[in-house]
């Protein structure tokens, strides 16, 4: 390979590959001296870092960097010359001045990139952003390449800030950033107050901050804790904070100073000129010693003060290094000394955890600018479930708190509430992001949150796949913090009125309520947690044929998978269910030993419906003891899995998932008596391509990957396999790709269901009956059924293909069949909106492009988007209804 013939960014890629891989130093052998190795590491993948392919790059700086360019320069002319002026050529003297103002200006944005890598948005924005500045500055609109390489010096210097988690990445991103600015005769540029290490989100983001004082949540009992004693300082540290809220307060004339003092000072240093080494070496030695004064410092231990009681155990051996808030505040007045046991471990956790205190580090930007112009980026992409594991108990603790009401979500969802707080009046962030964003809790958390708090979303790509290795599907975002311009809105490349949270045009841009009437009807389903409750059907009919008595505790077992690619739906594997029975009963020898009480505490938990490991010797109930060959099989598979411990002989689950190992995790006791007393009931995929729906025997174990409804009526399942519904699931959805994750209490709980009617009843039978001969007939489930159904222009060689069939006949009967399942389907959705009183939507059935699905796949026959944004709309309303006739009943009742 030739490498002098690489790029820039081809030496970034290069380079940010090595981020994947850990450092390795072999101590030598009596075979081989000592080696240094590379091997693959897991650490970046597992914060959910990813390399930024240039095709995500350039939308974003279209509509954030190049209309911000164009927004300075027209304001920096305006300024000079008003537009209103007679002269339609401005003269000499105009003209420089005007040079003069549009150079200041754009050299006045302050353009950020939280999670940069190395460097790759920032080596981009920098050349869009120097090419205008050269064009200016000479005059030319085609400027030479020492013009642009000088104008690419000054933006990098004077505008370009960014930080990264992995202290390599931001070494790796200076030498993007020199190599792309270097000018022949001139030392490199000084870097390391504009690119910084550290945590972007956990920290404090401005000086005001300091006020806040400890927040009680930060003595939330995790795992390790010593819970009395992290409860008694929940409600010391509550008291405090009752008591300083009825009073005003904010930091000593001190701090204040120093914070303003520190960012004029910064200012200066951005100022200092680096052309000659020894111009490098003076703004070196000025940089370290602004983050090494007394007054830097102090600010420094202050923040960390606020956030280290997130991070540090709250055992008994801690207490005098745990502050609450009155001790915080005593520090934060200065009326007491810092130099403590306290404040040295706070010091101790924020290098160890690298809290980015962005006030402290930026002062020149976030002090005397008010925040960045522009923050571009491709923050991390990891789904709530890993961040625990990535990150810990207490980062989650963190970011639940600091971003609230943002639960646990995706990553990415806490960098934009940090990024808003960035920005300064009118300025702009312009991010990927996993399609989460616009779902679910993320959605209420993240993007709801800053267009309540006056942003303005004005370009988004709704989803997108990847176009590297990730398997992911992306949004793109850019929006406006408050005061906004008018720039036109475009969603998915088309101009629209406005872009809500949810990634839509729609002109409510208002949620649903949860309505009481939907309660208790919809369930997840079993959560076994264990591999070893799960049977091969050979195993689970030797284990009933060598004791019919087993056939008690051994289940057919049903979940998504079969649910979907079965033709008959019916489950490929059984699974042992001792449901929530006792392991054992104790002897008599047992029970007499035990005290009055215990034997009392004990029964008393058995007639409430309780768990209790062992029950009294005369327990007429079932225990699983009463099936010692599937009790063996489950201590033996599921038991270790359940009590594994960790480094400090802990338990690793929670309690009591390890005292209970012979019982699922989760047994959801009221879903089966929901169904009890039905021979079938509604399911569907907790995670599918389409949404379909079919009936399963309530005499199976539904697993958690099923969503499971209390119906069995034919009504219904039309109703929910309809469009209206359908559309309602899509909408409301939550999913990292381009499924719909049927969300319990998002999608149903909200659903606003009409009065069932005869003809529903029999359209949704008709539907049902024809689909399950069609799917019997090829032997196909409902995924491989429904592609065929949405496939425009099918054909009899892609229904045999499918199906795998051989008689050509066959097949081109069955092109009719789907013509005449997916008339049915018009037909059902005809009686679905005949119940709702709106017979006079234009439903418009064909094939229609889904704009929230992948551009590759998103043809579905179905309604049209217009009556599909019709329908919607009328769910809504009818759901805020039935919300305040609900609120109503129940005002009249209280």
């Amino acid at each position: 390979m030739n490498y002098g013939a690489l790029d820039v960014e081809e030496f970034g890629s290069v380079y940010e590959g090595l981020l994947e891989f850990d450092a390795i130093v072999a101590p030598p052998t009596h075979a081989m001296p000592w080696r240094y190795t590379l091997a693959a590491g897991k650490a970046r993948a597992a914060s959910g870092s990813h390399y930024t392919p240039e095709a995500l790059v350039q939308p974003l700086l279209q509509h954030s960097l190049d209309l911000l360019i164009q927004e300075k320069l027209r304001e920096a002319a305006e300024g000079v010359r008003p537009a209103t002026k007679g002269r339609a050529i401005p003269t000499e003297a105009e003209s420089k001045a005007i040079q003069i103002a549009q150079t200041d200006a754009l050299l006045s944005l302050r353009i950020a990139d939280v999670a940069c890598g190395s460097g790759h948005m920032l080596l981009s924005a920098a050349r869009r952003l120097a090419t205008e500045l050269a064009r200016i500055q000479t005059g030319q609109e085609q400027p030479s390449p020492n013009a642009r390489r000088a104008a690419q010096r000054q933006v990098i210097s004077q505008c370009l800030y960014g930080t990264d988690y992995n202290p390599l990445a931001v070494e790796l991103c200076k030498v993007a950033l020199w190599l792309e600015a270097h000018n022949p005769g001139e030392p490199l540029d000084f870097l390391d107050h504009h690119i910084r290490c550290g945590n972007a989100i956990v920290g404090l983001t401005r000086p005001e901050d300091l006020s806040r004082g400890i927040a009680t949540e930060a003595f939330a009992s995790l795992k390790g804790d010593d819970k009395p004693f992290a409860s008694a300082l929940r409600s010391r540290n509550r008291q405090e904070r009752t008591v300083a809220n009825q009073t005003t307060f904010e930091f000593e004339p001190a701090s204040r100073t120093d914070v303003r003092n520190l960012g004029v000072a910064y200012e200066h240093l951005r100022q200092m000129p680096d052309h000659t080494a020894e111009e490098v070496e003076a703004k070196g030695v000025a940089y370290r010693a602004l983050r090494e004064q007394a007054s830097t410092f102090r600010l420094g231990q202050l923040a960390d003060l606020q956030v280290a009681p997130f991070f540090i155990p709250k055992t008994a051996n801690n207490a005098h290094l745990l502050l609450t808030d009155a001790d915080y505040r005593r520090y934060l007045r200065g009326t007491q000394e810092l130099h403590t046991a306290a404040t040295d471990l706070a010091t101790e956790v924020s290098i160890e955890r690298r809290f980015f205190h962005w006030f402290i580090e930026f002062p020149d930007v976030l002090v005397e600018h008010g925040g960045f112009d522009l923050i571009l980026g491709n923050p991390p992409f990891l789904g709530n479930r890993g961040l625990k594991g990535a990150y810990g108990d207490a980062f989650l603790n963190w970011v639940t708190t600091e971003y609230a009401p943002a639960g646990a979500v995706d990553l990415v969802t806490y960098f934009f509430r940090r990024i808003f707080r960035l920005l300064r009046p009118g300025g702009i962030l312009s991010l990927i992001s996993t399609n989460t964003i616009a779902q679910g809790d993320a959605r209420e958390g993240g993007l709801a949150v800053l267009l309540d708090e006056g942003g303005r979303i004005h370009h988004a790509v709704r989803s997108m796949k990847w176009p590297g290795r990730a398997n992911v599907e992306v949004s793109l975002i850019t929006l406006q913090r408050a005061p906004l311009n008018s720039w036109p809105a475009l969603l998915d490349g088309k101009t629209v009125p406005q872009i809500t949270s949810y990634l839509d045009d729609d002109e409510n841009g208002i949620d649903p309520y949860l309505l009481k009437s939907n309660a208790n009807q919809c369930f997840q389903g079993s959560i076994v947690l264990g591999t070893g409750f799960i049977l091969a059907p050979e195993t689970a009919r030797h284990l009933i044929d060598t004791n019919p008595e087993n056939s008690a505790v051994i289940y057919p077992y049903l979940n998504g998978d079969d649910l979907n690619s079965s033709s008959d739906q019916s489950p490929s594997r059984w699974v042992i269910n001792f449901h929530d029975w006792p392991l054992r009963r104790f002897s008599s020898a047992e029970w007499e030993e035990l005290t009055t009480e215990e034997r009392e505490r004990i029964e008393l938990r058995i007639s409430k419906g309780n768990v209790v490991a062992t029950a009294p010797p005369d327990y007429n109930g079932k225990v699983a003891e009463d099936y010692p060959e599937c009790l063996s099989i489950v201590e033996k598979l599921v038991r270790p899995e359940r009590q594994r411990l960790n480094e400090n002989g802990e338990y690793v689950l929670r309690s009591p998932l390890p005292e209970l190992w012979w019982i699922y995790a989760d047994k959801r006791p009221k879903l089966y008596r929901a169904i009890q007393d039905l021979e079938h009931c509604l399911v569907t995929a907790h995670t599918s391509k389409l949404g379909s729906l079919d009936f399963a025997s309530t005499k199976n174990v539904l697993d958690a990957k099923l969503i499971v409804f209390r119906f069995s009526d034919y009504g219904i399942f039309g109703l929910m396999q309809s469009n209206f519904h359908l559309s309602w699931a899509w909408k409301y959805r939550t999913s990292m790709r381009a499924d719909l994750i049927y969300a319990n209490n998002r999608i149903f709980e909200t659903f606003p269901f009409p009065e069932l009617t005869p003809k529903m009843h029999e359209a949704g039978l008709t539907y049902y009956t024809f689909r399950q001969q069609l799917m019997q007939d090829l032997n196909l489930g409902l995924t491989k059924t429904y592609n065929l159904f949405h496939t425009p222009d099918l054909t009899a060689t892609a229904i045999a293909k499918a199906a795998k069939l051989n008689d050509r006949i066959l097949a081109e009967d069955l092109c009719t069949r789907f013509r005449e399942l997916r008339s049915l389907h018009c037909q059902m959705d005809k009686e679905v909106a005949y119940a709702y009183g709106w017979p006079d939507i234009d439903l418009d059935h064909g094939f229609h492009a889904q704009e929230y699905l992948p551009e590759n796949d998103r043809i579905r026959f179905t309604i049209s988007p217009a009556a599909r944004r019709e329908i919607l709309e009328g769910l809504l309303a009818l759901n805020h209804l039935r919300y305040a006739e609900e609120q109503a009943v129940l005002a009249n009742q209280s």
